[in-house]
């Protein structure tokens, strides 16, 4: 952005409050150049608020699936710290916030490097709408489900740096991902429904 606005190319809106300063910008203007991309090769998703499950596969014309990519990236670290009885604005606190939002968007970052490194033409993800509730499965689940799990704020960094990436970014039904995957494959449960994820998309 600096070196654009330097050179006069873009314009950029810079606004000032006493908290934060705003810098708006068409993403359009930050995109790379075209890639090549593997027709048909798919980075998939299975989301979950502990464990992200991560696999990359082609397909032949039979649509036989091969797995050249699995892993998962682990939150459960962050997520088991418990900070009770403070304030969201004491520095502990703070602090666990701050660190959350970095990871996400470092995730994001590890993921379309994955996407580059093998050409990949999509990522997938899945399509959730989970509404705050009691699930009835105690206090500590509520909390993860409900509070720590940044669902939204990690799909739109995904699609922002896809966007700005060239990548292609498409949801998909996540009904059974984790049931169906373990049935079809011998993997972690998070690599499993990310297997499915791939061969739904």
């Amino acid at each position: 952005l600096e070196e654009i606005s330097l050179a006069n190319l873009k314009s950029v809106t810079i606004q000032l409050d006493n908290s934060y300063i705003y810098i708006e910008v068409d993403e359009k203007i930050l995109q790379d150049a075209k890639k090549s991309f593997v027709f048909g090769r798919l980075l998939s998703l299975d989301m979950n608020p502990n464990y992200l499950g991560i696999s990359i596969c082609d397909y032949d014309e039979n649509q036989n699936q091969k797995i050249l990519y699995k892993g998962v990236i682990s939150n459960k670290k962050i997520n088991d710290i418990q900070v009770k009885g403070l304030t969201r604005y004491n520095p502990r606190c703070v602090y666990k916030t701050n660190k959350r939002s970095h990871e996400i968007y470092e995730t994001v970052k590890y993921l379309l490097g994955l996407a580059k490194r093998y050409s990949c033409e999509y990522i997938i993800y899945e399509n959730l709408t989970i509404p705050s509730k009691d699930n009835k499965l105690g206090k500590n689940f509520n909390r993860l489900v409900n509070k720590l799990w940044v669902r939204e704020r990690f799909v739109k960094s995904l699609l922002k740096w896809c966007n700005i990436s060239n990548v292609k970014c498409q949801d998909v039904a996540a009904q059974y991902s984790s049931f169906i995957g373990c049935l079809n494959y011998v993997e972690v449960d998070s690599i499993a429904a990310a297997l499915e994820i791939n061969r739904r998309a």
